[in-house]
């Protein structure tokens, strides 16, 4: 049996690539948690990136996706956004 991974994601409210990624997620049924960047503060999701500071900024099993939507949605034309957001358990 599959079973979903955990999916993060950073967005700041009236983003449009934000809203498509998740949208993307949705799409699949996925279960993801929104981190809403407030006044500005992008700290911690730079901290996580490591350096990029452009929303949104996806997290999967803690492994972000470069590219943010675009790479999101060229994961998911190659066929591996599946096998990334499932496991066997």
């Amino acid at each position: 049996m599959k079973k979903q991974v955990n999916v993060e994601v950073y967005v700041v409210a009236g983003c449009w690539y934000c809203e498509e990624a998740l949208e993307t997620l949705s799409n699949k049924g996925i279960k993801y948690v929104i981190y809403e960047i407030v006044n500005g503060d992008r700290s911690e999701m730079i901290r996580r990136t490591g350096g990029p500071d452009r929303v949104p900024q996806i997290f999967i099993n803690n492994q972000r996706v470069k590219g943010g939507c675009g790479g999101l949605d060229r994961l998911d034309e190659c066929g591996v956004l599946n096998d990334m957001l499932y496991v066997e358990g």
